[in-house]
């Protein structure tokens, strides 16, 4: 019997021993491989005549080293495609500016005209617009930002020590017709004088920044001869300032 086995492991190497066992060479040999690719399939008949299956579309691909690459459907493309035009149609609705149903519109932005002012706007460079500036970007408008803060803090001190009563009644009133009865009050806290000054600051930045020439449809507003004059002013002051420190 061993002379036998031996012979099986030398003569025929890919025959099995006594027991089905194997030899030594078929186990020594690699597993061979049983599929690379899997394939959807489908046949017409269950028996007899033409029962055979046959392939459909292409299914799930076999990598060699056991990656499994999924073919997407084309329902499911369609599905991607789609939902990738609705994500561009709701980002330009939130970029642009449109009108709003009466209800929807607050009553202080009718009254103002804001709400049809800013129809068709872009509402990112809006935004940009009245962001505050990057004094490495923009010196001239960063030293007018900072400026204005200087500008808030002495009017809140000029309110406290120097202006009377009756200045800070005529002061607080907001119609020509209206009789108040409580006189401006000075903020206390420099945090609220700077939080309630940025707005004021925003509106300047707007009109620096669109008086430039811009890549984007500008809102329309005039400016008379005695506001373009103080802003020629204030960019001038603005430009002395900067030289100044950069020669000190």
């Amino acid at each position: 019997m061993a002379a036998y086995s031996l012979h099986l492991s030398k003569v025929h190497p890919g025959s099995r021993g006594p027991k089905g066992t194997q030899s030594p060479a078929e186990r020594d040999q690699p597993a061979p491989e049983l599929y690379k690719r899997i394939s959807a399939c489908q046949r017409f008949f269950t028996s007899k005549a033409r029962s055979e299956y046959f392939e459909v579309e292409d299914g799930v691909a076999m990598e060699p080293k056991g990656q499994v690459t999924v073919q997407p459907s084309a329902a499911q493309q369609v599905k991607e495609l789609l939902d990738r035009r609705m994500e561009l149609v709701a980002e330009a609705e939130k970029r642009e500016i449109r009108d709003g149903e009466a209800d929807e519109v607050n009553p202080w932005l009718t009254r103002t005209g804001w709400a049809t002012y800013l129809k068709d706007q872009d509402r990112q460079k809006l935004l940009a617009s009245v962001r505050e500036p990057d004094e490495a970007k923009d010196p001239i408008l960063a030293t007018i930002w900072t400026a204005m803060d200087v500008m808030f803090k002495h009017c809140q001190e000029s309110v406290v020590s120097r202006a009377g009563v009756f200045v800070r009644l005529e002061a607080v009133r907001t119609e020509s017709h209206q009789t108040k009865y409580q006189p401006l009050q000075a903020y206390q806290e420099a945090g609220r004088v700077r939080a309630n000054g940025r707005p004021w600051k925003q509106v300047v930045a707007f009109i620096i920044r669109t008086q430039r020439e811009q890549d984007w449809r500008v809102p329309k507003y005039r400016l008379i001869s005695k506001q373009k004059s103080a802003l020629a002013e204030l960019r001038e002051a603005a430009v002395k300032k900067i030289e100044k420190g950069s020669e000190a």
